[in-house]
C-alpha cells in the first residue's frame, strides 16, 4: 500500500509517472482541475499520498510495537482504501470505462494499462482491504467484549 500510495500520489510530480498514468487513464492527462471526473481521481491519489501513506507507516509501527490501537488503525485504513477505490474506479464503470478502456485487441498497452492495472488490480484493492478490515473488526469486537466483561465484573465486586 505504501508503494501504491506514493506512486499514485506522486504521479503529478514525477514526469515519468505522469506520462505513464496519463497513458493508463485519460483522466490524468486532463489534469486535476478539469470537471470531467479527473478532479475526483486526483483527489483520491492525493488522499493516498498525504493520508494513507503516513497511516501505513504508522500501522507498520503499530504492528512492530504491538500497540493496542493497531486494529482500529487498520480498520480505518482499510475503509479508506475501499472507499477510495470505489470513488476512483466506480465512476468509470458507470460511464462505460471511457477513460481506461483500450479495446478487445490484446496489445501490450491494453494488457498493461487496462487488463492488469484496472481489471485485475482494482478488485484486489477492494477484496484484500475488505478481508483485512473484517479481521481487524473481529479482533476489535473480541477486545470490546473482554473490556465490557471486565467492567461488568469490576462493578459486581
Amino acid at each position: 500500500t505504501i508503494i501504491k500510495a506514493l506512486m499514485d500520489g506522486l504521479h503529478v510530480r514525477v514526469p515519468a509517472l505522469e506520462v505513464t498514468y496519463s497513458m493508463a487513464d485519460r483522466r490524468f492527462a486532463a489534469g486535476c482541475a478539469e470537471s470531467d471526473g479527473s478532479a475526483a481521481a486526483c483527489a483520491v491519489t492525493q488522499l493516498e499520498l498525504f493520508v494513507m501513506a503516513p497511516m501505513c507507516v504508522l500501522l507498520f509501527a503499530a504492528y512492530l510495537k504491538r500497540w493496542r490501537c493497531r486494529d482500529a488503525l487498520e480498520l480505518v485504513l482499510c475503509t479508506l482504501q475501499v472507499g477510495g477505490t470505489v470513488a476512483f474506479a466506480g465512476p468509470q464503470v458507470f460511464i462505460g470505462l471511457k477513460d481506461v478502456w483500450r479495446g478487445w485487441e490484446l496489445t501490450l498497452e491494453s494488457v498493461a494499462y487496462f487488463w492488469f492495472a484496472f481489471a485485475f488490480c482494482m478488485p484486489l484493492w477492494v477484496v484484500v482491504p475488505l478481508a483485512l478490515g473484517a479481521r481487524a473488526w473481529r479482533r476489535l469486537d473480541v477486545a470490546l467484549a473482554r473490556t465490557e466483561a471486565h467492567v461488568r465484573d469490576a462493578k459486581a465486586e
